[in-house]
C-alpha cells in the first residue's frame, strides 16, 4: 500500500500543533504514533496509534520511541510537547523551573536520542523537527523557564544535526510566534494582549496551527534534504522587528 513505509512519531499529539501535525501526516499516508499525557482521538484512522505517557517519565519515553514503531523508508520525529509558566523570575521556584525544562528540553533530548539510535540500528535515514518558539531567540516577561527551555531546544537541534549527519539523520526546528492553541487561548480573550500581539507582528492575520504544520512538513520532506541544523520562523515577522 502506498505510503506504508512512512512513519512518524509526534509528541504532544493530543492538542494544538501536535494534533494538527498528526492529522496532516495521516492525510499524506504516514503511519503515526502519537504520544501525549492524555488519551488519543479514537476517531482517527487505523494508521494512527497512541500512547498515553507523561514525557517526563524519561525511561518509558525512550522505550516507546525506541521500540514501538517499525522503521521504514521515511521516518520522522516531531517534538511538539510543551509547557509554559507565567511567573516573574523572583517568584519562580527551582521545582517549577526544572519541571518546565524537563517537559520542553530534556524530553526532546531523550526522544531524539532514542529515535536516532533506533534508526541507526535499522540502517535507515530520518528527520527530526523540534517545535521551539520565538522565545528561543527573545526574552519575554514572566517566562524565564520557558524562554530558557526553548533556547536550549535550538542548541539541541544544532547538536543533533552535527552528531547524526553521518547517519543521514537531519534535525531542524520551527519557531512559531503566537499561534492559537489551548496554550494561548487566554490571549484571544484579552483585548490588551491582542493589541500588543497585533503591534508586534508584521502580518495582520494571526498564525494558525496549519501555518506551523506547513513548515514542519517542508523540513521533513525530500525537498529539504540539504537543510539541517536550521530554524524556520513562523511568527508573522515578530522576530524581525520591534515596536517603537
Amino acid at each position: 500500500m502506498a505510503g506504508e513505509d512512512k512513519t512518524a512519531i509526534v509528541t504532544g499529539a493530543a492538542s494544538g500543533i501536535g494534533s494538527a501535525t498528526c492529522a496532516s501526516l495521516l492525510e499524506s499516508g504516514y503511519r503515526v504514533l502519537g504520544i501525549d499525557r492524555t488519551e488519543g482521538d479514537m476517531s482517527l484512522p487505523a494508521a494512527y496509534s497512541h500512547v498515553a505517557l507523561d514525557i517526563t517519565d524519561f525511561d518509558r519515553l525512550a522505550g516507546v520511541v525506541g521500540v514501538d514503531f517499525t522503521p521504514g523508508d521515511v521516518n520522522l520525529l516531531v517534538n511538539c510537547a510543551g509547557q509554559r509558566e507565567i511567573c516573574h523570575t523572583r517568584k519562580l521556584s527551582h521545582t517549577e523551573f526544572r519541571g518546565i525544562l524537563n517537559v520542553n528540553t530534556t524530553s526532546v533530548f531523550v526522544a531524539s536520542q532514542a529515535f536516532c539510535e533506533r534508526l541507526i540500528g535499522a540502517s535507515v535515514a530520518g528527520a527530526i523537527v523540534n517545535v521551539a518558539s520565538v522565545a528561543a531567540f527573545l526574552g519575554e516577561p514572566n517566562r524565564t523557564a520557558y524562554v530558557t527551555s526553548k533556547h536550549a531546544v535550538i542548541g539541541l537541534t544544532k547538536q543533533f544535526a552535527v552528531d547524526y549527519a553521518q547517519f543521514a539523520i537531519r534535525a531542524n526546528a520551527v519557531a512559531p510566534g503566537v499561534i492559537r492553541t489551548p496554550l494561548t487561548e487566554q490571549y484571544f480573550t484579552d483585548d490588551d494582549q491582542m493589541d500588543r500581539i497585533r503591534r508586534g507582528q508584521l502580518v495582520a492575520d494571526f498564525g494558525t496551527t496549519a501555518d506551523v504544520v506547513r513548515a514542519i512538513r517542508f523540513l521533513s520532506a525530500p525537498d529539504a534534504t540539504f537543510v539541517t541544523g536550521s530554524t524556520v520562523f513562523v511568527d508573522g515577522g515578530w522576530s524581525a522587528s520591534k515596536v517603537l
